[in-house]
């Protein structure tokens, strides 16, 4: 991967190189809390329809960040990549601020193109099946900042005690580095976030 100047890429030029892989397509769009992943997946995907999107958020909680692993394994991804529908229970984050319990159930049906989104969503236990990884990348007190105000003051010690955690797991764990693209998730650069995104670095 290779760092440059950021430039400024569009969204689809990114779908049609996804799309040239091969099916089912395992895609990952990793980056610590507050980077802005969900909103780069959700700008993707207006390119890229029927795509099936697992979201990390519906099997972590704030106190680890490998035991749950194995669960989004067994029941998201291991169905979808063998061309099965995927049902599995999601996290209660509505009424259990602490993402312990679990609440209502989440349904994906086959597709071509599988998407795993959020944080260690790229870690090594899945690299060798990965088709293409997204790095979104924001600096520590942007994406603090960003956590503060989604989920209020009171939930800081949280954040700080999370932001600890994945400091530990990516020093184990260089998903940043088998990165095929790394994604500004504050970028500094104008351009129509809708349809383009900047990129911090790129194969080559």
């Amino acid at each position: 991967m290779n760092t440059h100047q950021p430039v400024i890429v569009a969204y689809q030029v990114l779908v049609d190189e996804i799309l040239a892989t091969r099916s089912p397509r395992l895609i990952a769009i990793d980056g610590r809390a507050g980077s802005g992943k969900t909103t780069f997946t959700t700008r993707l995907c207006r390119f890229l329809p029927g795509a099936a999107v697992i979201e990390v958020d519906d099997f972590l909680d704030w106190s680890d960040l490998d035991d749950w692993w194995s669960r989004l394994e067994k029941e998201a991804l291991a169905p979808l990549l063998a061309g099965d529908r995927a049902r599995f229970r999601t996290r209660d984050w509505n009424t259990d601020p602490l993402g312990k319990s679990l609440d209502g159930w989440r349904d994906l049906d086959p597709a071509h193109t599988i998407i795993v989104e959020g944080v260690t969503s790229s870690r090594a236990a899945i690299a060798d099946r990965l088709s293409m990884t997204f790095w979104v990348e924001a600096p520590r007190n942007v994406r603090m900042a960003r956590g503060i105000a989604r989920d209020g003051e009171a939930m800081r010690p949280f954040w700080q005690n999370w932001m600890h955690l994945e400091d530990e797991f990516f020093v184990r764990d260089d998903a940043r580095g088998r990165a095929t693209y790394l994604i500004a998730g504050e970028p500094s650069v104008h351009h129509d976030a809708e349809r383009e995104v900047v990129v911090l670095a790129r194969p080559g």
